[in-house]
């Protein structure tokens, strides 16, 4: 008994707080490069300021209205963005939810 009681208390001690903070989201603009349609919506889009593409981007199960953002395409997307306080590294994802009312609605 008292070694569970320790094995799970290490347990507990041993996860912290995650090392990802928050950062204010930014709007950038992104580039339409790939639809693959047209039962499960996946895109892949390019940031046209630094380059950076975010692929096989899940979107929606069904997608009728997908056609009416041709390949080529470039607007505005709000970013998530997160920093991990432990290595510095970035982390940049489009808000998803933006990108399928473009896309789907």
């Amino acid at each position: 008994m008292r070694a569970a009681v320790l094995a799970i208390a290490g347990l507990l001690t041993a996860c912290g707080p995650s090392p990802w903070i928050k950062l204010p989201e930014q709007k950038r603009v992104l580039r339409v490069v790939e639809v693959d349609p047209p039962k499960h919506l996946h895109v892949s889009m390019m940031d046209v300021e630094n380059g950076t593409v975010y692929e096989d981007i899940y979107l929606a199960k069904r997608c009728s209205n997908y056609k009416r953002v041709p390949l080529g395409s470039e607007f505005p997307v709000t970013m998530k963005v997160w920093e991990n306080n432990k290595t510095g590294a970035m982390a940049v994802e489009p808000t998803i939810e933006e990108l399928r009312a473009r896309f789907c609605d």
